[in-house]
């Protein structure tokens, strides 16, 4: 019968349909990231953010996201005589003014920038989507450090603190759950095994969305 006929067109459809898409999924194109290390008070060596960055490639790998970290561009510290400010988001958000106007932020593909710690605080981050007015694609600020003040590492710290913030680029926002890579104090207590700190599957299924 024409019904029959019609329900079984449908269904090839829909099976060539789902196939295109996990093709376009498979084939999707890595997310490009530019990276910027700031010198100053604290300034981490252009090979521990190397080494910072691949953590944070493989985390994002788990989520199953290639990210794309280019080549490492270094600045001086835009915070000059600011770094001792106590409003600490202040800080960060005058960093981030500042490398938007000098054109340091990639107009094409979102800004992470690396710096040192911050008064000896805990590691930290800010990220915004929207400061830039179609200046550039999203900027990212994560304070990360090789050690503490008793000389512990602080590695994985360190690669929490960049992914996380580069995950609000990439539509991320915070959750709940902990341990997670989202929560809103992810870089203050971090296990020492990264691989430990998962994603949220919510979390995961935005971002893919929000990357292919």
């Amino acid at each position: 019968t024409n019904y029959t006929k019609d329900k079984t067109r449908i269904m090839k459809l829909s099976l060539l349909f789902a196939a295109s898409l996990l093709s376009s999924v498979a084939m999707a194109d890595p997310v490009k990231v530019q990276p910027i290390r700031f010198l100053g008070p604290d300034a981490p060596t252009r090979a521990y953010v190397r080494a910072v960055l691949d953590g944070m490639e493989d985390k994002f790998a788990e989520a199953g996201i290639e990210v794309d970290a280019l080549r490492i561009k270094t600045h001086l510290n835009p915070w000059k005589d600011e770094t001792n400010l106590s409003n600490i988001n202040q800080a960060f958000r005058k960093q981030e003014g500042w490398s938007v106007r000098r054109g340091y932020a990639n107009p094409y593909v979102p800004t992470l920038a690396l710096t040192g710690r911050a008064q000896g605080l805990y590691l930290y981050g800010f990220a915004n989507r929207t400061v830039c007015y179609g200046r550039c694609n999203g900027f990212a600020v994560a304070a990360i450090a090789e050690t503490n003040a008793a000389g512990e590492t602080r590695y994985p710290q360190s690669v929490v603190a960049a992914t996380h913030e580069l995950g609000h680029l990439l539509g991320a926002q915070h959750v709940n759950e902990y341990p997670n890579i989202m929560h809103a104090d992810a870089m203050r207590y971090v296990p020492t095994v990264i691989s430990n700190y998962p994603w949220a599957q919510s979390t995961v299924a935005i971002m893919q969305w929000r990357t292919r």
